[in-house]
């Protein structure tokens, strides 16, 4: 075996990406990276223990070439005896639907192919792909130019949930040189040297430059790149515990309190923020660096000051921080989005209060009317204090700095002017368990 392949298995080990007993499936395009990555694997499965299967993805770009590769890919696994799969994926169609990128929409295809592939073949299979080391580099190149930040410096991960980067150590000329060993062949993608598409340039222009000035360049890189990981991955970690205690899901909108945050770094705030609109936005595509600062100003704008970032999401500033009305939301109405379940029983001394959020008790006996679920109605008031005492609803909205964009779809459970419950926040006191109640109004809320 070559020094390329004693580096591949140490690097599966030192990153942790293969366990003795898992399933990868190995994307194969049948150029010379794929190739490599499945030579390697094929090598390898005995070694670890893994059982190893290809798939190849036609996009319907390329005409016949698409097919000859398929052949190709197919023969390959064959002689290989390698379990192999392919489809087609109508990638044109797609662009014209979506308004995305040639690259984008192959990319996205792709990877919904490999995906379902995946799981048809086992809940946890893994999928490998061929990213090398100037794959790695044209990354961070392209994401410099674009505009990003410490995490988008980054670069891609060894394993990111069920993808695994087994060669992204490897540098091309090496995979190259353990072909050419083998005596292995691979095919050519023209498309490669088009330097219309944005990484072609940085591949065909700007790495061989960097190469010329030192030849350890994308080593270099690759190495800032891990650093930043780990120091991103830290910074990440702070981001999560910060969002998780200061924010508050309003049903189709997010609260992000953010008092708190004046007096931190700015490479702080623009971690929470990023955390924040993963939690309010599916997707960061089109999210920049420049978007990112943007939101991290409002922090000290003033009040009513908004922004709108790509796909939709909405940016304001309220007196309680920044609220984001979710892109996934758009096309949900005003109003509540779920329902109550609802059950009575007999209370005995001792019995555990529920702890889920969604779920509360209430004394049956203290309760008039009819209960149901609704949003805020003009009188409606709640016992704050065991006393008795009571608050508008709508001064209670004030005092919490519940933004007035949300106050009108909060669910409430309510017996008729009486609130027993704003959802997500917190109960009457009118109504709670005591040592003289006797049976049990259990109220469940579930989101539709």
């Amino acid at each position: 075996m070559t020094n390329l392949y004693t580096d591949f298995l140490n690097y599966i080990r030192e990153k942790d990406l293969i366990h003795q007993g898992e399933r990868v499936l190995a994307a194969l395009s049948g150029g010379s990276d794929s190739v490599c990555l499945l030579l390697l694997l094929n090598n390898a499965k005995q070694e670890i223990g893994f059982e190893l299967s290809a798939m190849y993805i036609d996009h319907m770009i390329r005409g016949e070439v698409s097919a000859k590769d398929g052949e190709f890919a197919k023969e390959l696994c064959a002689k290989l005896n390698i379990p192999f799969y392919t489809e087609k994926k109508d990638v044109p169609g797609f662009v014209k639907k979506s308004g995305q990128s040639v690259e984008e929409a192959a990319r996205n295809l792709r990877y919904e192919a490999l995906r379902n592939k995946a799981h048809d073949i086992s809940d946890n299979t893994l999928i490998a792909v061929a990213h090398n080391l100037n794959d790695q580099c044209e990354t961070i190149l392209f994401r410099m130019a674009r505009g990003t930040g410490p995490k988008g410096m980054a670069g891609m991960r060894p394993k990111d949930k069920d993808i695994i980067r087994p060669i992204l150590f490897a540098e091309k000329k090496k995979i190259l040189d353990y072909l050419k060993s083998k005596n292995q062949s691979y095919r050519t993608d023209v498309t490669n040297e088009d330097v219309a598409y944005s990484r072609n340039r940085i591949r065909k222009n700007i790495i061989p430059e960097l190469l010329e000035l030192n030849s350890g360049a994308l080593l270099h890189i690759a190495k800032l790149s891990e650093q930043l990981d780990e120091m991103t991955s830290d910074l990440e970690l702070r981001a999560e515990e910060y969002v998780k205690k200061n924010v508050s899901d309003f049903n189709s909108s997010y609260l992000l309190k953010t008092k708190n945050l004046e007096t931190e770094s700015n490479l702080f705030k623009t971690a929470v923020i990023r955390e924040f609109v993963v939690s309010a936005k599916e997707s960061l595509k089109d999210v920049t660096a420049t978007h990112y600062e943007a939101i991290v100003a409002l922090i000290d704008s003033e009040t009513g000051k908004s922004l709108d970032l790509p796909g939709g999401t909405k940016v304001s500033k309220t007196y309680a921080g920044l609220l984001v009305k979710s892109d996934r939301s758009m096309d949900i109405p005003k109003g509540i989005n779920g329902h109550i379940n609802i059950s009575v029983f007999p209370y005995e001394k001792g019995m555990m209060l529920p702890t889920k959020s969604y779920t509360k008790w209430f004394d049956y006996d203290k309760i008039n009317g009819d209960v149901s679920l609704r949003t805020r109605g003009k009188g409606d008031v709640i016992v704050i204090h065991p006393t008795g005492q009571k608050k508008k609803l709508k001064d209670w909205f004030i005092d919490e700095k519940i933004p007035r964009d949300v106050r009108d779809e909060l669910p409430v459970v309510a017996a008729g002017n009486d609130v027993l419950w704003i959802v997500g926040h917190r109960t009457s006191e009118g109504a709670r368990i005591d040592e003289c109640t006797k049976k049990i109004l259990q109220i469940e809320f579930v989101q539709d």
